[in-house]
């Protein structure tokens, strides 16, 4: 009489059968490593990448830092995969000590909030406010410093635009910016040629 073994994984009605109990036992064997390889290719893969290092913001940071910070934090929160219920507590050791007790003398069960509440509260206290025409003012009169690469310069100068609040129908936010790295090159020859 042939030896049966069923499959005992839920969802899985596989029998199997031979005349020898060893055959159907190593068989058996076989069908179960088949189910534990299907269960690993369905896990999410953890890659091996380095562990990052939380943002941080500090009392009197500009606008531009706070937009780079933001979008630090917006990165750390994906990366690391974590629960909504402990992003508060995390996007707070972001702040400098100064900071934290500032907001928790402030409000103490702001962690027990929402992200978007809490980030509004470390705006609030870390970041100097600036009125838009200094701000506008500040854009217009960049210069490349005498060793920062192009590269940079545009940068710094796409990252002040960025806080200026301008606002049209049609884009031209690219194009001042164009202008004003251009006019600030440091290289008489290249502002020519641009």
């Amino acid at each position: 009489m042939p030896t049966e073994i069923p499959c005992q994984i839920e969802g899985c009605k596989a029998v199997i059968k031979h005349e020898l109990t060893e055959v159907a036992l190593a068989m058996y064997s076989s069908h179960a490593q088949n189910h534990e390889r299907a269960v690993k290719r369905d896990e999410p893969q953890r890659d091996n990448a380095p562990k990052l290092d939380r943002p941080r913001i500090s009392r009197n940071a500009t606008e531009e830092a706070w937009n780079v910070f933001v979008a630090k934090w917006n990165i750390f929160k994906e990366c690391s995969s974590m629960h909504e219920s402990t992003a508060t507590a995390q996007l707070i050791q972001c702040c400098d000590d100064d900071v934290a007790d500032d907001i928790l003398k402030e409000d103490p069960g702001i962690v027990k909030g929402s992200v978007k509440d809490l980030l509004a509260s470390i705006k609030r206290i870390a970041v100097v406010p600036v009125a838009k025409s200094v701000k506008r003012a500040e854009l217009f009169s960049l210069k490349q410093r005498v060793d920062e690469p192009v590269r940079s310069f545009y940068a710094r100068v796409k990252g002040k635009a960025e806080t200026c609040g301008f606002s049209s129908k049609c884009c031209c936010k690219r194009m001042i910016v164009k202008d004003i790295t251009i006019a600030g090159l440091a290289d008489i020859d290249i502002r020519r040629d641009a």
